[in-house]
């Protein structure tokens, strides 16, 4: 892996990355690292109509890159803090 602007990056396949980051909570200020990866908006369209409680629908969208908590927005998906869950 690479690190580029903070982030590690997949040599290999070029699309993992490994993000560290803060929690939004400004008092708390917790940092944790999460995987990202590119999502077309078609995947994001599919992510956010799926039922959180189905795991194998969630299991076949995420694909085990969701190792902390994901919300899925219009066209975003954003890391949950661990800590905190803002």
């Amino acid at each position: 892996m690479r690190e580029k602007d903070g982030q590690f990056i997949c040599d290999n396949c070029n699309q993992l990355t490994v993000t560290r980051t803060h929690c939004s909570d400004l008092d708390r200020k917790h940092e944790y690292a999460y995987l990202s990866y590119d999502v077309s908006s078609e995947t994001i369209e599919k992510m956010r109509l799926v039922d959180s409680e189905n795991f194998y629908q969630t299991d076949s969208l995420y694909q085990y890159k969701d190792v902390v908590d994901m919300a899925v927005t219009d066209n975003r998906i954003y890391a949950t803090c661990p800590y905190c869950g803002k």
